[in-house]
């Protein structure tokens, strides 16, 4: 008899107070959504210069001539290397630019371009 006197007590406190309901799902769903303050526009497209191998042939003749560079010859070359490797080539230093016509070099070789 005491335990179901205390059953019809837990039931007595059960219907008097009951268990507050749980709206909206879980705590995941009731945080707070990160608001957009500054919206940021995509770059716009470009038509993206794609060398053939006869440009990346002419562009390797003009950088391994012995005469040196010629001053028109310039901006292509800048062209081809910037479509192939993303950088600019170095023109003004003698260093960079040799490292970077031996990249250039090894380049063709892999491909088979020369």
């Amino acid at each position: 008899m005491n335990e179901l006197e205390r059953l019809k007590e837990l039931k007595g406190q059960a219907i008097a107070n009951p268990p507050k309901k749980v709206k909206g799902g879980c705590k995941s769903c009731k945080k707070k959504k990160e608001q957009i303050t500054e919206i940021v526009l995509p770059e716009p497209i470009f038509d993206e210069y794609i060398p053939t191998i006869s440009d990346i042939r002419m562009a390797y003749l003009e950088i391994i001539n012995l005469k040196g560079i010629d001053e028109k010859a310039k901006p292509f070359i800048n062209k081809v290397y910037h479509s192939l490797f993303k950088e600019n080539f170095e023109f003004t230093c003698s260093s960079c630019m040799s490292t970077q016509a031996r990249k250039f070099y090894n380049y063709c070789i892999e491909k088979k371009i020369i």
